[in-house]
């Protein structure tokens, strides 16, 4: 079971990477997501992400999910 420093280590290098390639950023960050949601029912995507420098500051207003090996972000209103 990965714990909350495994996240946050994972996030430092993906966002570490991201001035170089946020495209091939998002792809790592979705696959990753997956991972985790697998091992934690109560991982918070949009928080992740957000510390991976991907996601939106605001996830109150933000549901982000994974499709056909896409991340999308969606701005619910």
């Amino acid at each position: 079971m990965f714990s909350q420093r495994h996240y946050e280590a994972i996030a430092k290098v993906i966002k570490d990477h991201n001035v170089n390639d946020t495209e091939c950023c998002y792809y790592v960050a979705a696959d990753i997501v997956e991972m985790f949601e697998r091992d934690n029912p109560k991982f918070d995507r949009v928080r992740f992400l957000d510390a991976c420098g991907l996601g939106i500051a605001k996830p109150a207003i933000v549901d982000a999910f994974i499709a056909a090996d896409k991340l999308e972000i969606i701005v619910v209103k």
